[in-house]
């Protein structure tokens, strides 16, 4: 407190209470372990500058997935709320492209889940849009039901299963040997943009401006 001017002793005195209770400390403490695993995994994948854009949808729910459980046993803490909105909020920046739904659902890791209509249809007018004419955008949207229905060819193929971990092997391999050429030139056109390079959003890279 020496050498401080009568103001500051003032405010510094006012503080004390609140910097010495321990409710203050608990609450920094439970914030930390809330953020603290999304800031090791955002830098992870940083790190790895190897970005799948098939992933991002699948890494913003792991995130998502994480806040959930954790504020639910947090109901007392105070900024939980504000966390998770601002937080969701930047997701909802993130995610504005269709690109990214279509890419999630071209991942062979994510075949198994379901298509909600809304995202059908978005996915059906993305083909009808990129792959050059009618006839080659219904051949690639009959591949798609049939891969994500695991018919025909997809039906417990062991060489794609093998391919699964990486996409354009995956679809590389169903071109070759399954009649997909179709769909696979959509696969090829998203896989193989260039990530965003900015640090900050590059573990969630937006990549549509590039494939357009």
């Amino acid at each position: 407190m020496e050498g401080l001017s009568g103001n500051l002793k003032e405010k510094f005195t006012e503080l004390t209470p609140v910097i010495l209770d321990y409710r203050l400390w608990n609450d920094l403490d439970e914030l930390l372990y809330v953020i603290e695993p999304i800031s090791m995994f955002l830098r992870e994948t940083e790190v790895s500058r190897k970005q799948d854009i098939g992933s991002v949808i699948s890494k913003w729910d792991t995130v998502k997935a994480h806040l959930d459980l954790q504020f639910s046993n947090i109901n007392a803490l105070p900024m939980a709320a504000s966390v998770e909105n601002k937080w969701l909020t930047r997701k909802e920046k993130q995610i504005t492209a269709d690109l990214h739904r279509v890419a999630f659902h071209l991942n062979p890791l994510n075949r198994k889940v379901h298509v909600t209509s809304k995202d059908r249809k978005l996915i059906e007018d993305f083909i009808m849009k990129y792959s050059g004419n009618s006839t080659i955008a219904n051949q690639a949207i009959r591949i798609f039901t049939q891969y994500k229905d695991s018919m025909s060819s997809f039906h417990r193929n062991k060489r794609l299963i093998a391919e699964e971990n990486d996409t354009l092997e995956y679809w590389s391999t169903a071109s070759a040997f399954h009649h997909a050429a179709p769909l696979t030139a959509i696969v090829n056109r998203v896989f193989t943009a260039p990530a965003n390079s900015v640090p900050s959003e590059r573990a969630f890279c937006h990549r549509i401006s590039v494939f357009y």
